[in-house]
């Protein structure tokens, strides 16, 4: 494994999952124990209308009834990812690049303070495969485009960590982006890394409870400061 010395840690990256991550369960375990998750995921649900009472009740009964639906899956990982953010944001992570996956981008885009919210979801699924410029991020029409166009993702990761070496922070369920980005070669080389805030699907008691804390340790060891223990 190739390293090099570095003058401070690498910046983060966060990267949001989309259609396909999902499993019954995912971020359960935050719901009522993180505040600050808590309240994200309920400000999503109250943008949500009438079919908020049906989604907060899969999302907390871990059902998978109809989680391949896009019409469930989707709103779901969007409140997750966005609640994941929040919570990380709320440690003092800073990030310095976004990169989502399908639905995720919706996410980016609301985290990055060029979408808001409410609009966010009203789209729902966005899409994107190179970084995007301070035009386009907040141009109606780009963001109206991406429900016809393919996912790339891999693209987009290419080129994020061709520009520099970065701690990718998978804020999406199932460890599924972590198990993307771990095949890349800049992470096989030990030039970035990846960690997940989230535990895998189907994961042991003790794994979920000891998800996040492992997220906060492997970001501090990093040499990032965070205001929580």
């Amino acid at each position: 494994m190739e390293t090099t010395a570095r003058s401070g840690p690498r910046p983060v990256a966060l990267l949001f999952a989309g259609q396909g991550a999902q499993h019954p369960g995912m971020g359960r375990h935050l719901y009522g124990a993180e505040p600050v998750f808590t309240a994200a995921m309920e400000e999503v649900f109250g943008l949500l209308g009438p079919r908020a009472q049906r989604l907060r009740s899969v999302f907390l009964a871990g059902r998978e009834d109809g989680l391949d639906d896009a019409g469930q899956a989707q709103p779901l990982l969007f409140a997750l990812g966005y609640a994941t953010a929040r919570l990380v944001r709320g440690w003092g992570v800073r990030p310095a690049a976004l990169l989502g996956h399908s639905v995720g981008e919706a996410v980016a885009a609301v985290v990055a303070g060029v979408m808001s919210l409410p609009d966010a979801v009203r789209l729902l699924v966005t899409r994107t495969g190179h970084p995007l410029g301070p035009a386009e991020a907040v141009d109606p029409g780009f963001w109206a485009r991406q429900i016809a166009e393919p996912v790339l993702f891999g693209p987009a990761l290419d080129r994020l960590l061709a520009d520099g070496d970065f701690l990718l922070v998978d804020a999406g369920p199932g460890e599924s982006l972590l198990s993307l980005a771990r095949r890349h070669p800049a992470i096989t080389s030990g030039r970035s890394d990846v960690v997940a805030v989230l535990p895998p699907a189907r994961a042991t008691a003790d794994l979920v409870r000891g998800a996040l804390p492992a997220a906060v340790r492997r970001i501090r060891s990093e040499g990032h400061r965070l205001g929580v223990q």
